[in-house]
């Protein structure tokens, strides 16, 4: 009986902290980490470090439909920042036309990011409501925000951590999808 328990209370436990885990290895990715952990999932990345400064910023664009066919990121691109070999963020972007936000259920980064990081104030999925909220979950920092474009509305979140922020931008990003 005691074993029952034991294993019982075990597998309650691994199910309550599995609820991070994400349908997705992209967003397993911790920033800081080698850049061998993002080729392992989308192949490999030609980089020529020999190149380029050191501290140059390059983004490589990957569809979620394609490496993230399980997740609930549908039509959603996600931009992983590389510097210096190692990702140092990624961010998730969905742009909704406004005739199609009206009848498509929106936010679904903001939906991603409270399942799976924290929770956002809900102000952000009001219909008119634009602008960025910070979380922290654990040591990731995650800017979320939704602005209004000519056409639409872009929603984004960018998970990076406060010690790779300012390898997520550049004034000259270099693009790796070329």
């Amino acid at each position: 009986m005691k074993n029952l328990l034991k294993i019982l209370f075990i597998f309650i436990i691994s199910f309550c902290f599995n609820n991070k885990v994400f349908a997705c290895d992209l967003f397993n990715i911790s920033p800081g980490s080698e850049i061998s952990k993002l080729e392992n999932i989308v192949g490999e990345i030609d980089l020529d470090y020999d190149t380029y400064n050191k501290h140059d910023v390059f983004r490589f664009i990957a569809s979620n439909d394609l490496y993230c066919p399980n997740s609930s990121l549908k039509r959603t691109s996600s931009s992983i920042f590389i510097s210096n070999n190692r990702v140092t963020g990624i961010k998730i972007e969905s742009y909704l036309k406004n005739k199609t936000y009206s009848r498509v259920k929106g936010n679904q980064v903001f939906t991603f990011i409270n399942n799976n990081y924290g929770s956002i104030d809900t102000e952000v999925t009001e219909k008119d409501w634009t602008g960025v909220k910070k979380i922290i979950s654990g040591n990731k920092i995650i800017l979320y925000s939704k602005s209004e474009k000519k056409r639409g509305i872009l929603e984004s979140a960018l998970i990076t951590s406060e010690k790779y922020y300012e390898q997520t931008y550049d004034e000259e990003i270099i693009e790796l999808n070329e």
